[in-house]
C-alpha cells in the first residue's frame, strides 16, 4: 500500500545584492509571495526588484495546498556605484574555486588578485586552473588578449567554478589590463567573449558592464549559456548589432526578466535562441523596427519560455 506523502515546501532565500532583491527558493516549481516593511498584503514574486531605501522583506512560498516557513531579511541601500570604473570581479558567495578553463585547447592568460593581494598570472588548461576562494571574497580580472574565443568550440571560460558568484565590474578590463576604463570598442572581428561564462554558478550580473555600443560578430555568442543559477542578467546597451552577436547567450538561464534589446535594426543570427529554455522568463522588451527578415534573426529566441507573458516592441 503506498502512503502520500507531503511535499515540504523549502523557507525562501533572500538576497541583496547591492539594491537588488533576489528571492529564490530550494523547492522547485514552487509561488514566491513577498512583502516590504511589514505593510500591506503579500504579493506575487515575479522578477528581482530594487530598493531605495533599507528595507524589510518578507517571504514564503507555496506549492498546492503547501505553504513554507516566512523568511525574513533586511536589505540595506547602498548609494549607487560605477561599476564601469572596476575591474571585471567575482563576489564568491560561498566557499569553493572559480575555474579557468581552455576548451579545443585555446589557452588564455589572464592575471587575477583576491581581495587586497598582488596580481597573479593565471593560464587556462583542458584541466580548469583554479582559484580558491572563501565565503565573501573578491577577485578581480585584467587581461590583454584581443579575444577570449577563435569559434564556437575554441575558447577559454569561467566554466567548472564550485563556488557560487555575482559579476560585476567592466569586461573591457579583459582586453585593455589597467586601461579599461577609457576603452569601450571591441576589438575583435569575432567571437570576442563567446562562451566566457558558459556553465558558470553565476547567480547575478546585474552589475557586469558590456559598455560596447556596436558589437562584432558573435562576440557574445554563448555567453551565459546553461548558467542556471542567473537571476539578474546584464544591461545590454549595444545600439548596432553583428550576425550571431547573442546567439544562445542566455540558452537554459533561470533569468526572470530580459534585458532590454535596443538596437533598431536586427542581424543574422543576432537574436537566435537567445532565451531558449528560461521556463519562467515572461517579459521581453524589444526596440528593433527593421531586420525582421533577417536570417535566423530569432530562430527559437524563445524556445520553452513562460506560456503566457508580454512583449514589448518599439518601448
Amino acid at each position: 500500500m503506498c502512503e502520500y506523502v507531503p511535499i515540504v515546501v523549502s523557507a525562501p532565500s533572500i538576497r541583496c545584492d547591492d539594491n537588488l532583491v533576489i528571492i529564490t527558493c530550494a523547492t522547485p516549481r514552487v509561488t514566491l509571495h513577498y512583502r516590504l516593511n511589514q505593510a500591506g498584503d503579500f504579493k506575487e514574486y515575479e522578477e528581482p526588484f530594487s530598493i531605495s531605501q533599507d528595507t524589510l522583506v518578507e517571504a514564503y512560498a507555496t506549492y498546492k495546498s503547501q505553504t513554507s516557513s516566512t523568511a525574513s531579511e533586511t536589505c540595506h541601500y547602498t548609494p549607487e556605484h560605477d561599476y564601469s570604473l572596476d575591474y571585471l570581479t567575482f563576489k564568491a558567495l560561498t566557499s569553493g574555486t572559480i575555474c579557468w578553463k581552455a576548451f579545443g585547447s585555446l589557452t588564455k592568460t589572464i592575471d587575477y588578485k583576491v581581495n587586497n593581494g598582488s596580481w597573479t598570472s593565471l593560464t587556462s588548461t583542458a584541466e580548469g586552473a583554479t582559484i580558491s576562494v572563501a565565503k565573501d571574497d573578491v577577485v578581480r580580472f585584467r587581461g590583454s588578449n584581443t579575444a577570449y574565443a577563435t569559434s564556437k568550440s575554441a575558447y577559454s571560460g569561467f566554466e567548472g567554478g564550485t563556488a557560487s558568484i555575482d559579476i560585476e565590474g567592466n569586461i573591457m578590463s579583459l582586453l585593455y589590463g589597467d586601461g579599461f576604463a577609457s576603452n569601450t570598442a571591441l576589438t575583435n572581428s569575432t567571437y570576442q567573449f563567446c562562451s566566457l561564462f558558459k556553465k558558470a554558478p553565476v547567480v547575478s550580473a546585474r552589475n557586469l558592464v558590456l559598455p560596447a555600443t556596436s558589437l562584432k560578430n558573435y562576440c557574445y555568442r554563448a555567453m551565459f549559456s546553461w548558467c542556471t543559477a542567473l537571476a539578474a542578467p546584464p544591461d545590454l546597451p549595444a545600439t548596432t548589432l553583428a550576425n550571431g552577436c547573442y546567439w544562445y547567450m542566455f540558452e537554459q538561464c533561470g533569468i526572470m526578466k530580459a534585458p532590454v534589446l535596443n538596437a533598431a535594426t536586427l542581424k543574422q543570427e543576432c537574436y537566435g535562441h537567445m532565451f531558449e529554455g528560461c521556463g519562467v522568463l515572461n517579459t521581453i522588451q524589444c526596440y528593433a523596427t527593421g531586420g525582421f527578415g533577417t536570417t535566423k534573426c530569432l530562430e527559437d529566441w524563445t524556445k520553452n519560455v513562460a506560456a503566457s507573458g508580454m512583449f514589448v516592441k518599439d518601448g
